[in-house]
């Protein structure tokens, strides 16, 4: 989605400020150390570190987290939207259970076991 303005000099929020969103709140399985020697060679080690939300490890929902849209969270949100931040909580529990389920079939073709 393109919220900004071809002369980048407006951008269009997908709801005003103030308003209450949902975050996807996943959690790891914890493949890195009960599966270490094939989650290694799968996903080598790299400098900052490896663990992440983005990772596919990631296939536990935690929660669907509400949070009142600020200005200091206007890039994150922009380039979440509709991805992990969501306009209302079924929208990112719905998105969650789909996120979680790719999670879980990446890993299995990847050989690593799910929980």
């Amino acid at each position: 989605m393109n919220f900004i303005s071809e002369d980048k000099k407006t951008i269009n929020l997908p709801v005003p400020l103030g308003a209450t969103l949902y975050r996807i709140i996943t959690a790891c399985n914890d493949a890195c150390m009960l599966q270490a020697e094939k989650f290694n060679s799968v996903f080598p080690s790299k400098e900052g570190g490896r663990c992440s939300v983005d990772m596919p490890c990631h296939t536990k929902l935690h929660s669907a987290l509400p949070f009142v849209f600020a200005l200091g969270d206007l890039d994150w949100v922009l380039k979440k939207w509709q991805i992990t931040c969501f306009e209302t909580e079924s929208g990112a529990k719905e998105a969650g259970e789909n996120l979680i389920e790719a999670h879980k079939q990446q890993l299995l073709a990847l050989g690593l076991n799910v929980e």
